[in-house]
């Protein structure tokens, strides 16, 4: 699957983008039920990876957004390990 195509095959090419993202004002409560409904569709999809390496490359993990299943404070923790993949990929 070449790069560009990967969002094409994703689980939420048919959802409502705004599931996956944080809305201001929203509550805690709606937070966890939209988090937990978004992080189970990227649960099965079959272009996780490279989902979750697409997001990974940009340096801010804004926190309530959820891609390949993973929220902003998940992310965080990751990409320092993807960063670390990064620079030993280009050494």
């Amino acid at each position: 699957m070449s790069a560009p195509n990967w969002r094409l095959e994703g689980a939420c090419r048919y959802e409502d983008p705004d599931l996956f993202f944080a809305a201001d004002g929203e509550t805690p409560d709606v937070r966890h039920v939209r988090e937990a409904k978004a992080k189970g569709i990227c649960g099965g999809c079959i272009v996780r990876t490279p989902c979750l390496d697409f997001r990974l490359g940009f340096e801010r993990q804004r926190d309530g957004d959820i891609w390949a299943g993973f929220d902003g404070e998940q992310r965080t923790a990751l990409r320092h390990a993807w960063l670390k993949r990064q620079q030993r990929r280009v050494a």
